[in-house]
């Protein structure tokens, strides 16, 4: 004798199709509602953006060269590759903003059958659009380019001589540094700062000396240029002219060379760093603090725990976070003592968010100091 089943079983076999289809219709009608939103809303390739894609190819015919220029960014945002036909006739644009704007489309889509147009813009007459084929085909990686990129060296327009000196030396290209070295005597301040950024980021080194020649400029942009770059290729011959910085006018250039100095890890500046911890200007304090942190400079602990009760916040910030790093225990108790009233002269008052931000700092150099919260 077989057992009788369950009762949900026996009423489930006598349900009709009326009772069953309402619901079923409703379920099926949620999933429709919710599709079209996720396709609307979410959805990569949804409803409205299929719509707006639509919309912008017809702005690509507009009057209006602004309208043109931002259908072309617009539709690569959307990564519509439908539209990378006419990006790419719009290359011949005869508005700069439009080429400039199909170049960075054409990079953003990858097209790399556009290679060959958009090199054709290198000797565009505009700056802009010479600017923006360099760095699209710096996006493509275009490294069969570069002799084409050299020729723009030669050009007049500082925007231009910059973008190809930057391109180039992003492509790793070497074979440029000799002319990056040639420009470094270039009558423009705007033309200069480009082979000096080129030869840092190329990381040649034999260009040390003529870039700290430009130490000397009397333009604050070029020095500071020179100062980065010098930084970066680490050259030791040149921290004596780089030490002369910190007695510069420019709160900028001083912040600047401290910077250079500690990377370079020139162990003799900290002599000079420390009295600039009570330099009138306070980003040349926090530069002088972080710098003698990067040292390990262990003399730079007293000076630093006076700067604890400065009444500036980011001076007092930075004595926090550079005690920390030097790691001196002796700084523990005088830390402990601030984090029991850490805003405690300060002016202005500092907000929450600083007060929260300035506790947090103490607790992290406690803690490298080997002092725990107890919070």
């Amino acid at each position: 004798m077989s057992r009788p089943g369950p009762v949900w079983a026996e009423e489930g076999r006598r349900l009709t199709w009326r009772q069953i289809v309402p619901p079923v219709l409703v379920i099926a009608a949620i999933a429709c509602i919710a599709y079209a939103v996720y396709s609307c809303v979410w959805g990569p390739r949804g409803v409205f953006d299929e719509e707006r894609a639509v919309f912008l190819m017809e702005q690509l015919e507009s009057h209006d060269a602004s309208a043109r220029a931002a259908a072309v960014r617009d539709l690569a945002e959307l990564n519509y590759r439908k539209a990378i036909p006419k990006i790419q006739n719009a290359l011949d644009d005869e508005a700069p903003e439009v080429v400039v704007a199909a170049c960075a489309a054409l990079a953003k889509f990858r097209e790399r059958k556009a290679l060959e147009a958009i090199r054709a813009k290198l000797t565009h007459e505009s700056p802009e659009v010479v600017e923006a084929a360099c760095q699209a085909l710096v996006a493509f990686d275009d490294k069969e380019a570069t002799p084409e990129i050299r020729k723009v060296l030669e050009a007049t327009a500082p925007k231009a001589i910059v973008a190809a000196c930057l391109a180039l030396a992003k492509l790793g290209d070497e074979e440029s540094a000799p002319a990056f070295t040639r420009l470094l005597e270039h009558k423009e301040p705007a033309v200069v700062i480009g082979p000096v950024k080129a030869l840092e980021l190329l990381r040649y080194k034999r260009a040390a000396k003529d870039i700290a020649r430009l130490l000397s400029s009397k333009e604050l942009t070029v020095r500071l240029a020179a100062i980065e770059a010098l930084a970066e290729l680490g050259d030791p011959e040149t921290l004596p002219e780089l030490r002369k910085k910190l007695e510069a006018e420019a709160p900028e250039e001083i912040a600047a060379a401290c910077g250079a100095l500690a990377k370079m890890g020139d162990e003799m500046s900290a002599i000079h760093l420390v009295p600039l911890l009570k330099h009138k200007e306070p980003s040349v304090a926090e530069a002088a603090a972080e710098a003698l942190a990067d040292l390990k400079h262990k003399g730079a602990v007293e000076p630093l725990l006076e700067l604890l009760g400065s009444r500036t916040l980011a001076l007092r910030l930075a004595a926090v976070a550079a005690l920390g790093r030097l790691g001196e225990k002796a700084a523990a108790g005088p830390l402990q003592g601030l984090k029991a009233a850490p805003a405690e002269g300060l002016e202005p008052k500092p907000t929450d968010e600083q007060f929260d931000s300035l506790t947090k700092a103490i607790t992290d150099a406690l803690a490298k100091l080997g002092v725990r919260s107890k919070d």
